[in-house]
């Protein structure tokens, strides 16, 4: 391999990894606030149709690939 080549791109590489990483956080961020909003919502709500529907969303997130999931948020389903 060429040293030039780590020296072209590498800057990039590193800007792309900075990326990769901030989206990891706020995506672990965010899907830990949602976790515990719906799980205390699912503790604390004596509504049997919003326990139910919390019931649905946390199956079909359950039940679905990953991969299945960000497709479906990419496309906007």
């Amino acid at each position: 391999m060429e040293f030039d080549l780590f020296l072209r791109y590498g800057p990039d590489l590193l800007s792309g990894f900075a990326v990769t990483i901030l989206c990891w956080i706020v995506g672990a961020a965010g899907g830990l606030a949602l976790g515990f909003v719906v799980a205390c919502l699912y503790r604390f709500v004596a509504l049997a149709p919003l326990r139910w529907a919390i019931d649905l969303y946390v199956e079909l997130i359950r039940g679905t690939p990953f991969m299945i999931q960000l497709f479906i948020l990419y496309y906007g389903g």
